[in-house]
C-alpha cells in the first residue's frame, strides 16, 4: 500500500474515532459524570485535562475544552485565520455559534464577523475590511486598528486617502 494513501487511511481513521469518542461522550456525559461523582472524582476536571490543549495538523488548529470553547481555527493565505467554535457542550451549557476572517485569529483584529455575540465587532469588521482588506499586516496597521478599535471611526489618513480618490474620480 502505498505512503500517502495509508496516512490518509490513518488520519481519517482517527477523526472518525475521535468523532464517534466526542458523540459517546456527549450521549452518556451525564451518566459517566454521575458515576465519577459517586467515586469522589470531578468529571469536568478530567475532561479539562484529557481535552484541554490543542491539536494542530497542517494548516488547521483544533482547539478543545478550555478558554477556547472548542475553537477550529484554520490559516488560509487569502484571509488569514477562519475561526469558529463547534456546538459541544461545555459545563452544561453550549456556547454562542461564532464566524470569523482574522489575520491574527482573534475578533479585535476580525475583518468578517458573523453569528458571535459581540456586537462591536460586528459593527468594526466591514470598516476594518474596507481600510486594510483581508489578511493584512497586523505591525504595520497597528495604530490605525486600534483607533478604529477604540472610537470606531475612520483613522486619519484613511480619511485623507479616501478624500483624494474621490476627488480623483
Amino acid at each position: 500500500m502505498d505512503d500517502s494513501i495509508l496516512f490518509i487511511v490513518i488520519f481519517y481513521g482517527t477523526i472518525v474515532v475521535f468523532l464517534f469518542f466526542m458523540i459517546f461522550i456527549l450521549t452518556y456525559g451525564d451518566r459517566i459524570s454521575n458515576w465519577f461523582r459517586r467515586m469522589n472524582i470531578e468529571f469536568d476536571y478530567l475532561l479539562d485535562k484529557w481535552f484541554g490543549g490543542s491539536i494542530s495538523f497542517f494548516n488547521v488548529t483544533i482547539y478543545g475544552r478550555n478558554a477556547m470553547c472548542w475553537a477550529v481555527n484554520i490559516r488560509t493565505k487569502k484571509y488569514g485565520y477562519v475561526c469558529f467554535n463547534l456546538p459541544i457542550p461545555m459545563y452544561g451549557r453550549i456556547n454562542k455559534f461564532y464566524y470569523y476572517l482574522s489575520p491574527n485569529g482573534t475578533p479585535q483584529a476580525s475583518t468578517y464577523y458573523k453569528f458571535g455575540k459581540d456586537n462591536e465587532d460586528k459593527v468594526l469588521s466591514p470598516m476594518r475590511k474596507e481600510c486594510f482588506g483581508h489578511n493584512f499586516n497586523i505591525n504595520l496597521y497597528r495604530d490605525e486598528l486600534h483607533h478604529i478599535n477604540d472610537t470606531g471611526e475612520y483613522p486619519a489618513r484613511i480619511l485623507r486617502e479616501m478624500v483624494i480618490n474621490s476627488v480623483l474620480e
